[in-house]
């Protein structure tokens, strides 16, 4: 008997094989098109990136939606303005805070007190409402080691971190009790797991020694409070060699990067982290039905024997230039090539 989604996700987080491998296609931004809206009208409404959604899923059959629609979200709930665009999503604008801000010590936003805030916890109820419990709803958190990024800009945040440890610590403590409430808000909206975004532990934008004396603690603090399942997602980079760090930091799950060996990290995880990945979103935009299917089969072999793995795309937004064929292609790939037991060589 077919499993739903949510008990397919649970079997490869539990490391077990279900009906078959799981798979989440990232694909807020198509969902514009199948409501009929620009990009920028569709962003602004919450309910209509739900329905945009619910529509693929019903076409495509994903296993998650998403409950965040895209990354600057919070920054938003910071009172930051966003720039919204009609090729893609949208990003953040103008650095929040200046020195003058960070010495005098910043107060989180409440998420109660914050429109924007609210608005998307709507849409996460919203899509709740349409799929009972029998698709996840994939919330997101940014880590509080990665937001300064938005709020005073990568220059001064780098500054911020070898120079003045007191005020970074400082912001650390107010980024994390904001972190807190937005997770909790998620979660009682109706999400069933949560992404933790940390694309510093990477090791490619800062030496690893130092998020680990910074970054890594506080997703030690905050990981353990967080009440739902949690997946430790890098953005486009690759987990390299800060696997062994978050490792642990016991997440339910880590992202898996198109540079990084699949069967090598199956190895190093087995029992203790389940995979997700790694389809390069960004070549996809490029492939043929033929390379799609082949990219697919090869994620589906070394990934998925014995549970424990999710087929997904790297980026967690899947560029809206991908065309809807590769989309369909994958999908069906997925569903029948991703059957246990598997019938797959490497």
């Amino acid at each position: 008997m077919p499993m739903t989604s949510t008990q397919r996700i649970q079997a490869a987080l539990m490391h077990t094989e279900g009906d078959r491998v799981p798979f989440i296609l990232s694909l807020v931004l198509h969902g514009a098109k199948a409501v009929g809206l620009d990009l920028p009208s569709y962003f602004r409404d919450p309910k209509a990136c739900a329905e945009g959604q619910i529509k693929l899923r019903e076409r495509y059959g994903t296993d998650a939606l998403a409950g965040i629609p895209y990354a600057a979200v919070e920054y938003e709930g910071w009172g930051g303005e966003s720039l919204f665009s009609d090729e893609g999503s949208p990003n953040a604008g103008a650095p929040l805070f200046g020195p003058k801000e960070l010495t005098r010590g910043v107060e989180p936003p409440r998420v109660r007190d914050s429109p924007r805030l609210q608005q998307i916890l709507t849409g996460i109820r919203h899509l709740r409402s349409r799929v009972a419990d029998e698709v996840p709803i994939i919330g997101q958190i940014l880590s509080p080691f990665a937001l300064p990024i938005f709020q005073i800009g990568f220059s001064a945040y780098l500054d911020l971190l070898y120079e003045d440890r007191p005020t970074f610590w400082s912001l650390m403590t107010a980024n994390t009790a904001f972190a807190l409430e937005w997770a909790e808000a998620q979660a009682d909206a109706g999400a069933s797991a949560l992404v933790y975004g940390d694309p510093l532990a990477s090791g490619s934008l800062i030496p690893l020694p130092l998020y680990q004396e910074t970054g890594a603690r506080v997703a030690a603090d905050i990981l353990p409070a967080l009440k739902r399942p949690v997946l430790f997602h890098l953005g486009s980079a690759s987990v390299g060699s800060a696997l062994d760090t978050i490792l642990t930091l016991s997440p339910a799950g880590v992202s898996v990067g198109f540079g990084d060996e699949l069967a090598e990290m199956k190895t190093r995880c087995k029992g203790q982290l389940a995979l997700a990945g790694n389809l390069n979103g960004i070549a996809m935009i490029h492939w043929s039905a033929a390379q799609a299917t082949e990219e697919v089969r090869k994620a589906l072999a070394l990934g998925g024997p014995g549970g424990g793995f999710v087929l997904t795309d790297q980026l967690g937004e899947l560029p809206i230039s991908v065309p809807e064929e590769i989309i369909g292609t994958i999908a069906e790939a997925a569903r029948t090539l991703g059957r246990y037991p598997l019938q797959l060589e490497h």
